[in-house]
This record gives C-alpha cells, structure tokens and sequence, in this order.
C-alpha cells in the first residue's frame, strides 16, 4: 500500500477516534450535568424543607414561649389575687380584732365609770345624808319630821282609791321617830277610807330614814322618806348628766 494512503488511513482514523472520544465525553458531560442539575435541584428542594422546618420549629419556639409567658402572667396574676386575698383577710381580721378591744375596752370604762359613778353618788347621798343629821339639832329634826309626816299624810289622802287594791287590814309603816297619836289618828283613818275597811297601823322607827316616813299596804309601797327623795335627786341628776353627755 503506498505510504500517502497509508497515512491517510492513519489520520482517518486517528480523526474518527477524537471524534469518538468527543462523543462519548459530550455524553459523559451531559449525563454529569444531569446528575449535577438533579442533586441542586434535590438541594434547593431539602434546602426549602430545611427552611420550613426551621420556621415551624421558629413559629412553634415563639409560640412556646408566649404560652410561657401568659401561663407566667396567669401565675403572677394569680400569685397577686392571692395575696391580695390574703392581705385584705388579714386586715378584716385585724379591724375585727381591733373592733372587738375597742368594744370591750369601751364596755370596760363604761362599767367602770358606772361604778365609780355609783360609788361616788352613795358616798355623796350618805354624807348628805351625814350633814343633814349634823345640821339639824334633835329638836330641829323633829319639827322637820313633823312637817314632813303632815305634807306626806295630806299627799297620801289625794292619791287615787284604786291604787289601793289590797285586801289586808294592816298597813306597815316606819317613821324616823314615832308617830304622834294626831298623826297615827290620820294616817290610820285616811288608809281605812281608802281600803274602805278598818285598818291598824304596824309601826317601826328606822333613823336613817332622817325624815318622813314608808307606808305598805300588800303589795303598795309609798316611800316618802327623805332618804328616797334624795335618791330620786341622785337619778334625777345622773338622767341630766346623760343627756348633756349626749
């Protein structure tokens, strides 16, 4: 074969091999891209996935987190309400508590001032009672007790017939001193005209009386002493004591 066809061959197939390896890389290239395009897109798809998961699991932290803090707020809130609770209790308590002193400590100088009050008062009847005695000689008082007897007997023939409603025929009376035998004489004939039956007198001497005299008859006491007067001056005075108070 000559060498110029020889060498032609040669070249031939020498072009038809690159143009076969060029072949074959072209493909190599575009099955490599392929793959290469199929694993970014895989990429950007698991990227995305990535992305959303992230921002589910961001969505899901911040709502953790904002339960954490109302369920924090409804705890604190709660914690105050209780407190609060507490507090108020603990001072309704202690008013109450206070309340009570108050009132017993009130009740307390109340019936402490009514017995000093008390005191205070019959000391003052009996050293009145002490000076009324001192003041009047035995004479004296016996004038004053016979001016007394007179008005009170007079007084006790004026009262209402119905008051006396016993059915006795005794009336207990107590004098300062002893009844003169006029005074015994009235008092006896203004009691039966009041019982409308005879009646006696039962007659006791009680000095402390200072004057004027206690009369019963059943169940109808009328006390004219001036012992009593003296009392009713004290109740009287106590009455307008507690209304200027007032």
């Amino acid at each position: 074969m000559p060498l110029g066809q020889l060498l032609a061959i040669q070249i031939i197939t020498f072009l038809g091999l690159i143009a076969a390896l060029r072949l074959l890389f072209h493909r190599q290239l575009n099955a490599a891209l392929q793959r290469l395009q199929a694993l970014q897109q895989e990429a950007m798809v698991k990227e995305a996935q990535l992305k959303e998961e992230l921002e589910r699991a961001r969505r899901e932290r911040a709502a953790a987190v904002d339960q954490g803090k109302q369920e924090a707020r409804a705890l604190i809130d709660a914690a105050k309400q209780e407190s609060e609770s507490l507090r108020r209790h603990a001072e309704e308590q202690a008013r109450q508590a206070s309340q009570t002193f108050l009132e017993r400590g009130r009740g307390e100088a109340e019936k402490l001032r009514a017995n000093l009050t008390d005191q205070i008062e019959t000391e003052a009847l009996q050293l009145a009672m002490a000076m009324i005695r001192c003041t009047f000689t035995q004479d004296g008082t016996e004038v004053f007790q016979r001016h007394a007897l007179d008005g009170l007997i007079s007084d006790i023939g004026r009262l209402d017939p119905s008051r006396f409603v016993a059915s006795t025929e005794t009336a207990r009376v107590t004098s300062s001193c002893s009844l003169s035998d006029q005074e015994r004489h009235r008092l006896r004939k203004i009691l039966s005209e009041k019982l409308q039956t005879p009646v006696s007198l039962d007659e006791q001497v009680d000095p402390e009386l200072i004057a004027g005299l206690v009369v019963q008859v059943g169940d109808l006491v009328i006390d004219g002493s001036l012992q009593n007067k003296l009392r009713k001056a004290r109740a009287l005075l106590r009455a307008k004591a507690g209304e200027g108070a007032r």
